[in-house]
Protein backbone atom coordinates (compact mmCIF):
# COMPACT_ATOMS: atom_id res chain seq x y z
CA UNK A 1 0.00 0.00 0.00
CA UNK A 2 1.43 3.17 -1.34
CA UNK A 3 1.61 6.05 1.20
CA UNK A 4 -1.08 9.08 0.24
CA UNK A 5 1.72 11.58 0.53
CA UNK A 6 3.86 10.27 -1.95
CA UNK A 7 0.68 9.90 -4.44
CA UNK A 8 0.43 13.90 -4.47
CA UNK A 9 2.35 16.44 -6.76
CA UNK A 10 2.99 19.49 -5.13
CA UNK A 11 3.89 23.05 -6.67
CA UNK A 12 3.34 26.74 -5.72
CA UNK A 13 1.18 29.28 -8.36
CA UNK A 14 0.49 33.17 -7.91
CA UNK A 15 -2.16 33.29 -10.19
CA UNK A 16 -4.10 30.27 -10.69
CA UNK A 17 -7.60 29.59 -12.73
CA UNK A 18 -9.56 26.44 -11.89
CA UNK A 19 -12.20 24.55 -14.28
CA UNK A 20 -13.56 21.44 -13.82
CA UNK A 21 -16.77 18.95 -13.70
CA UNK A 22 -17.26 20.45 -10.06
CA UNK A 23 -15.49 23.05 -7.87
CA UNK A 24 -15.87 23.10 -4.61
CA UNK A 25 -14.92 25.90 -1.93
CA UNK A 26 -14.19 25.37 1.72
CA UNK A 27 -14.22 28.68 3.36
CA UNK A 28 -12.75 27.81 6.69
CA UNK A 29 -9.84 25.99 4.99
CA UNK A 30 -9.55 28.33 2.44
CA UNK A 31 -9.16 25.51 -0.19
CA UNK A 32 -10.91 24.73 -3.91
CA UNK A 33 -11.36 20.99 -5.15
CA UNK A 34 -11.70 21.12 -9.05
CA UNK A 35 -12.59 17.21 -9.89
CA UNK A 36 -13.45 15.66 -13.08
CA UNK A 37 -12.08 17.20 -15.97
CA UNK A 38 -10.07 19.48 -13.67
CA UNK A 39 -7.71 22.07 -15.27
CA UNK A 40 -5.66 24.35 -13.51
CA UNK A 41 -3.95 27.46 -15.89
CA UNK A 42 -0.96 28.80 -14.22
CA UNK A 43 -0.94 32.10 -15.80
CA UNK A 44 2.36 33.33 -14.07
CA UNK A 45 3.87 30.43 -15.37
CA UNK A 46 2.53 30.12 -18.63
CA UNK A 47 1.70 26.46 -17.71
CA UNK A 48 -1.62 24.22 -17.70
CA UNK A 49 -1.97 21.49 -15.18
CA UNK A 50 -4.34 18.60 -15.68
CA UNK A 51 -5.74 15.84 -13.06
CA UNK A 52 -8.54 14.20 -11.79
CA UNK A 53 -7.96 16.33 -8.69
CA UNK A 54 -6.79 19.52 -8.37
CA UNK A 55 -6.57 21.57 -4.57
CA UNK A 56 -5.44 25.16 -4.10
CA UNK A 57 -4.71 26.42 -1.20
CA UNK A 58 -5.71 29.87 -0.95
CA UNK A 59 -3.32 30.48 2.05
CA UNK A 60 0.08 29.58 0.97
CA UNK A 61 -0.72 29.53 -2.61
CA UNK A 62 -0.45 25.83 -3.05
CA UNK A 63 -1.80 23.69 -5.57
CA UNK A 64 -1.67 20.03 -5.46
CA UNK A 65 -2.55 17.34 -8.09
CA UNK A 66 -3.59 13.82 -7.85
CA UNK A 67 -4.59 11.02 -10.92
CA UNK A 68 -3.14 11.45 -14.52
CA UNK A 69 -1.63 14.47 -13.98
CA UNK A 70 -0.59 16.18 -17.06
CA UNK A 71 1.89 19.51 -16.90
CA UNK A 72 2.30 21.69 -20.19
CA UNK A 73 4.61 24.58 -20.42
CA UNK A 74 5.56 26.49 -23.84
CA UNK A 75 4.45 24.01 -25.68
CA UNK A 76 6.28 20.86 -23.33
CA UNK A 77 4.66 18.45 -22.35
CA UNK A 78 5.09 15.93 -18.74
CA UNK A 79 2.46 13.44 -17.77
CA UNK A 80 2.49 10.84 -15.31
CA UNK A 81 0.19 8.80 -12.76
CA UNK A 82 0.68 10.81 -9.55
Amino acid sequence: IEDEEQKKLKASAAYLDLEGDKVEYDHDANTYTTTGMAIAHIVDQNATLEAEEIVFFGVSGDVEARGNVKITRDAVVTDGEV
